[in-house]
């Protein structure tokens, strides 16, 4: 019998005027010794840390008025709990629970207002360049003291904060400020910065220029949706298209809006370079940007128990799946095992896996048959 995780600690989000965060942990067989990890380290109760078997408490109230000299720890910076649990000599850590912080900041300060132009029938950008935040903020716009809070068929706030107004009328004109929301925190802070769109009636022909494009390279998460940015200024209005490198869009998966391409459930085939592809009668601009898949980790086999007399060997293997490329160790006992002959261990990579081969086991030095082995992500 070895031990087994019921429930494992999970990260949690918490605001600095909550009392408190408690992390859980609950294990098998009955008997199995709890211990709690702070940073890989065995945690040392004080007045900001409660530990009470299967519950670690961490006392925030009592942290907002101590300085960073004196706390225990800085919640601004990493900071993760894990679960070591015990039985019979076999041990088994959980995987990082962290405690994150919520956090607005404010907008930079920025006294000079931004004037704007727009040609009458483009598409207007006010940009926002919003504050850091955790979780991100999503951004509104007080336009000529009204708000624009939500989407509407012509005006589009976008995931990068900024506002994009399409087929853009003398309507449109006037001062646009920029207001940053946290969800989770239920606060907003306003930009300093006023954004004086003027739009103006074209009056001879302007040669197209693109005025906001992606990033030379985004990613996105498998399964999620994301939209590429892009938009362009001249008269004629331009004509905006996007196409794939060496490829075709998603089929029955991607949107058009504006000059935005909106792509579904992205897939690993979507990962590549798209262009961005702005026209009119002057001429033609195009941008380019890289889109990488992104994969969570996972492990697809888990170990199996396994029996084995002394002085024979043993591989182990580890098949798992993400992208990039996920960075893994091996834990014998709770703790990390490096490639070393003396202790006879040697880690390899197999195919899509990493294993562990073990030669000539000895009793003496890693008995199996009463250690728990364990793979995990770094």
């Amino acid at each position: 019998t070895h031990p087994q995780f019921i429930n494992e600690p999970t990260s949690r989000l918490v605001k600095v005027s909550e009392v408190r965060a408690v992390f859980r942990c609950e294990a098998s067989p009955p008997g199995t010794e709890i211990r709690w990890l702070q940073n890989g380290h065995p945690v040392s109760q004080n007045k900001w840390i409660k530990v009470s078997g299967k519950k670690l408490t961490i006392l925030l109230g009592k942290m907002e008025n101590i300085s960073r000299q004196t706390s225990h720890f800085d919640l601004h910076n990493d900071l993760y709990f894990q679960c070591e649990i015990r039985y019979k000599g076999k041990v088994l850590v959980s995987a990082p629970a962290k405690l994150i912080l919520a956090t607005l900041r404010p907008f930079p300060p920025f006294p000079l207002d931004i004037h704007i132009s727009a040609i009458a029938g483009n598409t207007a950008v006010i940009p926002c360049d919003p504050p850091d935040s955790i979780p991100t903020v999503i951004t509104e716009f007080f336009f000529n003291s009204s708000v624009i809070a939500r989407s509407t068929d012509r005006k589009h706030l976008m995931l990068s904060g900024d506002l994009q107004i399409f087929n853009v009328t003398h309507e449109d004109a006037g001062e646009y400020v920029c207001v940053a929301y946290n969800p989770f925190l239920a606060e907003k802070v306003t930009s300093e910065k006023k954004i004086i769109l003027h739009v103006k009636d074209p009056r001879e022909p302007k040669p197209v220029v693109i005025i906001k494009s992606p990033l030379n390279k985004v990613s996105a998460s498998l399964g999620r949706n994301i939209t590429l940015e892009c938009s362009a200024v001249g008269y004629p209005t331009p004509t905006i298209t996007w196409k794939k490198l060496h490829g075709k869009l998603p089929q029955g998966r991607f949107q058009q809006f504006g000059g935005n391409l909106h792509l579904i459930g992205v897939m690993h085939g979507d990962e590549g370079t798209y262009h961005c592809e702005a026209e009119n009668s002057g001429g033609k601009e195009v941008r380019s940007t890289d889109l990488e898949i992104q994969e969570t980790p996972k492990i697809l086999k888990p170990l199996k128990n396994v029996n084995l007399e002394a002085g024979n060997n043993l591989t182990l293997n580890c098949p798992v799946r993400g992208h990039p490329k996920p960075i893994l160790k091996w834990l014998h006992n709770g703790k990390e095992i490096i490639s070393d002959a003396k202790m006879n261990f040697k880690i390899f990579l197999k195919e899509s896996s990493i294993a562990l081969k073990l030669v000539m086991v000895t009793e003496s030095t890693t008995p199996l048959t009463d250690k728990v082995t364990e793979c995990c992500f770094l």
